[in-house]
């Protein structure tokens, strides 16, 4: 999916008024920015461990007060049945509003 439909995405279901096509890493920015003030929920996934937990760090900085509700770096490899399972159990406990981050297929 290219960034437009995140954008309509973003305006219908959670009243963001984005205007234009923005890149990934822009539209998350204004999605944690905006995402304050209207107490949405955020989660992010993939990359290694460090680099998740240094960008989860910076957007807490960044943004004060935004709700990163969590994040997970799944194994660089498809996952099991079960993995996937207790991974989307994980999601679906945190209810996030928006999902971020890059999904690896093997």
């Amino acid at each position: 999916m290219d960034e437009l439909p995140l954008v309509w995405y973003a305006n219908c279901v959670h009243n963001a008024n984005l205007k234009d096509r923005v890149c990934g890493p822009e539209l998350m920015l204004r999605c944690l920015d905006e995402g304050r003030s209207k107490v949405w929920r955020h989660f992010f996934l993939g990359g290694k461990d460090a680099v998740l937990i240094d960008l989860v760090s910076k957007m807490r900085e960044r943004f004060p007060d935004v709700e990163i509700v969590g994040w997970h770096s799944p194994p660089f490899r498809a996952l099991s049945e079960q993995e996937d399972t207790v991974l989307v159990e994980m999601i679906n406990s945190l209810q996030p509003d928006f999902f971020m981050g890059r999904v690896r297929r093997a």
